[in-house]
Parts: C-alpha cells; structure tokens; sequence
C-alpha cells in the first residue's frame, strides 16, 4: 500500500498544486491496487504451477517406462 499523504506533499513540494497533486494520487492509487498482485494470488499461482509441472513431469515420465517397455519387447 502507497502512502498517499507522502506522495502529495511530494507533488505540492514540487510546485504541482494540491488539486493536481490529489488527482495523480487517485490515479496512481487505482492503477497499483488494480494491477498489483497480491501474496495470495501469488501463492495460487505458485500452487497451479506445481499441479502443471507435476503432471508433466509424471507424462515424461510415463511416457519414458513405455518407451524402456517397448524397446526391451523388441530383444
């Protein structure tokens, strides 16, 4: 979370009047807490791409015992 009051003063210090000052602050606000991701999204994220990884890793794996299968039928 940005600290709003800060990032205003910053602006007026600047010589960005208080009402300009106000209207960057909303605007930034809004993009930060709508694009910004979150701890748990991050933990969702990290938790679906252990699910992919696992079940590739278990094709592969999979796929390489029918390959040693086929290939030791063939002697």
């Amino acid at each position: 979370m940005i600290n709003t009051l800060e990032y205003a003063k910053k602006f007026e210090k600047a010589g960005v009047n208080r009402r300009q000052a106000e209207a960057h602050i909303q605007i930034i606000s809004q993009v930060v807490e709508n694009d910004m991701a979150t701890k748990q999204d991050l933990k969702e994220l990290e938790y679906r791409l252990t699910i992919k990884l696992c079940t590739i890793i278990c094709g592969v794996t999979t796929t390489t015992i029918g390959l040693a299968v086929a290939v030791i039928k063939l002697f």
